[in-house]
C-alpha cells in the first residue's frame, strides 16, 4: 500500500511540473536531420550524370575512330606489278601477270626494287620459274606461297633471312641451294614442299626454326652444317622427312 501511494505521488509531481512549465529532463531521442532534394534538383543531377557519360562515350568513340583510321594507300602499278615506293626503294606487293617464267625487275622507273612483299606471288598457279635480282634484300613471308608448279627459283646472295611460309606448299620444287648470305631460316619457310628432294644449307646458317622443312615428305638428301648437333632441334626443323628418319630413325627411338 505504501509502495502504491509513493508511485501516485511521483506521478502527481511530474504532472504538476509539466503543467507549470518546469524543466523536466528531456529523455526523447534526437531527431535525424534529413536533407530534402527537390524533383528539379534530382533531375539536374541525373542530367549532369548523363552529360558526363555522353562525353566519355564520345571520347571513347573518337579514340576508336582514330585507331581505326587506315593508313593512306600508296600502292602504284605499272601493269605488271603493284608496288609501294618508300623513299629510294620499292616493295613489290602483287604480281599481276600469269607467265610461266618471271624475271623480277631490279628497278622500276629508276627506283631500286629491294623487297618482294607478302603474298606478291601467292598461289600463282602458272609460275614455274622465278629469277630474283641481286637488288632484292628481303623476301617476305608468303611471297611465293602455294606456287604449286614452281620448279626453279634462285635466292640471291643479298638475302640474309628466308622468312616464314615464304615457299610453303611449293610442291614442285625439287632442289634448292641456299646462299651463304643466309643466316636464318624461319618457321615453316618450306612447309609442305612435298616434292623437295635435296637441300644444301651453308655454314652461315645459324638458326633453323621449328617446322622449317616440316612436311617435306620427299626430302632425303640434306647437307647440314656441323654446328647443328642437337637432335631435338633437328627433328623439330625436319619433322616428317625421310632424311631425318634415315639418319636418326623415328623420333624418340
Amino acid at each position: 500500500m505504501k509502495k502504491f501511494t509513493m508511485i501516485l505521488a511521483m506521478a502527481f509531481m511530474a504532472a504538476t511540473l509539466s503543467a507549470c512549465g518546469g524543466n523536466a529532463p528531456d529523455v526523447s531521442e534526437p531527431e535525424e536531420t534529413e536533407i530534402e532534394v527537390t524533383e528539379a534538383e534530382e533531375t539536374d543531377i541525373e542530367e549532369d550524370d548523363d552529360i558526363d557519360e555522353d562525353e566519355e562515350d564520345e571520347t571513347d568513340f573518337q579514340t576508336m575512330e582514330a585507331e581505326d583510321e587506315e593508313e593512306p594507300d600508296n600502292t602504284q602499278s605499272n601493269g605488271e606489278y603493284e608496288y609501294i615506293v618508300d623513299g629510294d626503294h620499292i616493295k613489290l606487293t602483287e604480281y599481276l601477270g600469269d607467265e610461266a617464267e618471271v624475271t623480277i625487275p631490279s628497278e622500276i622507273d629508276g627506283v631500286k626494287v629491294t623487297v618482294i612483299g607478302e603474298m606478291t606471288f601467292l598461289a600463282c598457279g602458272n609460275l614455274k620459274k622465278a629469277v630474283i635480282p641481286d637488288s632484292i634484300v628481303q623476301i617476305e613471308g608468303t611471297a611465293f606461297s602455294e606456287c604449286k608448279n614452281l620448279t626453279e627459283i634462285n635466292i640471291p646472295e643479298t638475302i640474309s633471312t628466308i622468312e616464314g611460309l615464304a615457299f610453303d606448299e611449293c610442291k614442285s620444287l625439287t632442289e634448292i641451294t641456299i646462299p651463304s648470305s643466309v643466316t636464318k631460316i624461319e618457321m615453316w619457310a618450306f612447309l609442305n614442299c612435298s616434292g623437295l628432294k635435296k637441300i644444301v644449307i651453308p655454314d652461315s646458317v645459324t638458326e633453323i626454326e621449328d617446322g622449317a622443312f616440316q612436311g617435306c615428305t620427299s626430302l632425303s638428301d640434306v647437307t647440314l652444317p656441323e654446328h647443328f648437333n642437337d637432335e631435338d632441334d633437328i627433328y623439330l626443323a625436319f619433322a616428317d622427312t625421310p632424311w631425318y628418319e634415315k639418319i636418326y630413325g623415328e623420333y624418340g627411338e
